[in-house]
């Protein structure tokens, strides 16, 4: 019996450990999320596996947050409550391309520089704005320290603004929500396709 229970409990735990996992931040809480894939094999066996998804989600502290169906590449999606944000992970996740609507983004560097592009379409004409400059975290907020400014008029460039202080919502692999002077805005990460050889 015991080598049934350490074989059950092994296989388990490898297919688990091989799930992919990684950071999110919401509400100045951060969770650990675990994306656990089936494959064929786990698939035709479910049922047996219900014991221990129950152990990681009572024992552990993991709870199930979502599944998309697709039989055998089903995904079950589980996270666990960190009780300590740890800035080190949140910069880690913000790093990268952050697309908004109508091609702006910002683009933060691991060396804390960080580039941005913003269109004016609501009034003509359309205008692009470019800014560069540092960024730093505090806490659960986003500084920006413009040191460039960009622009094609010149007249409308915001001469006065240095700083700019992000609230951070949520922060995940795809996703980063922010309030900014009272309104939230949503950025996608930008994915980059490698090009064939």
């Amino acid at each position: 019996m015991a080598v049934l229970i350490t074989l059950y409990v092994g296989t388990f735990a490898f297919f688990w450990l091989r799930s992919p996992s990684h950071f999110a931040f919401h509400n100045g809480v951060q969770y650990q999320v675990v994306d656990f894939e089936y494959n064929r094999f786990t698939w035709h066996t479910g049922v047996f596996w219900i014991p221990a998804r129950w152990f990681m989600e009572s024992v552990v502290g993991y709870r199930d947050i979502g599944v998309c169906s697709a039989r055998e590449r089903t995904v079950l999606y589980y996270a666990r409550t960190k009780h300590r944000v740890r800035i080190e992970d949140l910069r880690k996740a913000l790093l990268g391309k952050w697309m908004h609507e109508g091609g702006d983004f910002v683009s933060l560097a691991s060396d804390g520089g960080f580039s941005s592009s913003w269109t004016n379409t609501y009034s003509p004409p359309t205008q692009v704005w470019g800014y560069q400059g540092t960024w730093t975290l505090n806490n659960d907020v986003l500084v920006f320290t413009v040191t460039n400014r960009s622009s094609g008029d010149s007249a409308n460039m915001e001469k006065d603004t240095t700083e700019e202080r992000w609230r951070l919502i949520t922060v995940n692999d795809g996703e980063l929500v922010s309030e900014f002077m009272n309104q939230t805005n949503t950025f996608y990460r930008r994915l980059i396709k490698k090009k064939r050889k």
